[in-house]
Parts: C-alpha cells; structure tokens; sequence
C-alpha cells in the first residue's frame, strides 16, 4: 500500500468514525470500562461530575473487584488541587477472591471552578495500582434560578434576580 492509499484510507475512518474536516473525534471517555492491575479490578476509571453548583452535592460510587486468587488489601487516597472538597468512603477494604467494595466518593464544593482530582487505588498485596480520574465544573447561583453566575463562568448576569436568567421572558418597560 502507498503512502497515499494509507492516508486516503485513514481519512475514510475519520470520517466513519464521526469526524469533522478537522480529524477532531467525540469519545466519551467517561463510560470506560474496569481496569485490572494486580489481583483487583477498578470501575469506573474517570467520573465527570458535569457542572454543579456550589453548595450542592454529587457522588459516586467506585466498585473495587478482587479478581485474583488470594486477598486483597485496598486503600484509596484522593490527589490533586481540590481534594478538600471531595468525601471519601471507606478509604480501605479487605477484599476476598470473587467478590467486590464498593466506595463512594461525594463532590460538595464550597469555592466555583474546575475541580479535577485523582483517586488512587492500591492493591497492598498484589502492587495493583489504578487512577479514577476525576473532574467537575463548578458555578455559583445565589439565586437559585439554576443558571450560574457569569462571574463563575455562568451565563447569569443578575444572580441577585431569580426571574433575570438567559431566556427568561422579558417585561417590557419595567425600567
């Protein structure tokens, strides 16, 4: 095959794969399947919040299988910039073979902007070792009107004014 073909056929798979002229691709890479490292199995690898609020609360929960033949010690620790807005629980299990942990992990911001972290897992026994990525985008809305404002990166202009948000029906001559 010539260079040619090779390019005019990857091309055709861009293009059969959803891409635009540019070659840019859409994958959710949220919707990933478990990792195995060692004896245990992570699931899921990434977690994205979307966009909350501050002062609301979001979880989720990430299953850790044993999927070896002998026990598995487990210890989860969160890294990354904004872990003092993230819960964790439990933080470790003993896992026996054939069966699985399950540990929540609970976003309530108190500050707005992205709030990505890591959740490492470790296996003590077999060295596995898997990283959920995590992350959220965070807004405030004082109002309540759930449109957040533009000083968090909203589109809420006055989020003093729950009836003021974009789409919101507009009364003419009421100043």
């Amino acid at each position: 095959m010539t260079r040619t073909h090779l390019l005019l056929g990857l091309g055709a798979v861009l293009l059969a794969a959803g891409c635009d002229q540019s070659g840019t691709v859409d994958i959710d890479d949220t919707d990933t399947g478990p990792v195995v490292s060692g004896n245990i199995s992570v699931e899921p690898t990434a977690i994205d919040f979307g966009l909350i609020f501050v002062g609301d609360s979001v979880s989720e929960v990430i299953t850790v299988s044993n999927v070896g033949k002998q026990d598995a010690d487990v210890r989860l620790e969160l890294a990354g910039g904004s872990t003092g807005d993230y819960a964790l629980a439990p933080l470790s299990a003993a896992i026996t073979p054939d069966t699985s942990s399950d540990h929540t992990l609970t976003l309530t911001p108190t500050t707005f902007g992205n709030k990505g972290i890591s959740v490492f897992v470790d296996d003590e026994v077999s060295g596995g070792h898997v990283e959920v990525v995590v992350s959220a985008t965070v807004q405030e809305d004082a109002d309540g009107d759930g449109i957040g404002s533009t000083a968090s990166g909203g589109e809420d202009c006055d989020d003093t004014d729950a009836s003021v948000y974009p789409g919101a029906e507009d009364t003419w001559y009421d100043g």
